[in-house]
């Protein structure tokens, strides 16, 4: 019996030592980080340029056809442009050559869609051949984008009438 107590207490005082062992030895652990991550800002740049010019056959009113890009137009954000087409007639087509600047710390896709057009007469203006493809840009670049033209219609009663285009930007992280 002297010995089934004895081998009790051994047992008793090996698990003691085993719980004191794994307390000595264990501890939680905890770890704190900060994360940033970049910001996403593209806007028009200066360097976008509309030509202007006609198809063959169209010949223009007394007064001359003009094109101006203005970027930020009233109510809308940095990212959307507006094309003002003015002394605007049939036939008449404004070139658009995009430029675009990543303000923003991280590289991204590019791409043009269109929002509105303000005409006089519906189906007044019109995305002649497509808006370009995206374009990749990194932090702090400007790019080109391939040109685009906004065309006013054959059949538009625009005569001398000032047309306008919104044009807004779509960018995503790659």
């Amino acid at each position: 019996m002297k010995k089934v107590g004895f081998i009790v207490l051994a047992v008793i005082l090996a698990l003691g030592l085993v719980g004191a062992a794994y307390a000595a030895f264990s501890q939680n652990l905890f770890a704190q980080a900060n994360v940033q991550t970049g910001n996403v800002s593209v806007e028009w740049s200066s360097n976008t340029t509309a030509v202007t010019g006609n198809n063959a056959g169209v010949t223009a009113g007394g007064d001359s056809l003009s094109a101006a890009v203005v970027y930020g137009a009233t109510n809308a954000t940095d990212d959307t442009a507006t094309i003002t087409v003015s002394n605007a007639y049939p036939g008449a087509w404004v070139e658009i050559t995009p430029a675009l600047y990543n303000a923003g710390t991280i590289p991204v896709t590019v791409n043009i869609a269109a929002v509105s057009s303000y005409a006089l007469y519906t189906g007044d203006l019109f995305i002649n051949g497509g808006l370009p493809a995206a374009v990749n840009i990194a932090p702090g670049a400007t790019v080109s984008m391939a040109p685009f033209y906004v065309e006013v219609a054959p059949s538009s009663q625009a005569n001398g009438t000032t047309l306008y285009a919104q044009f807004t930007l779509n960018a995503v992280s790659p």
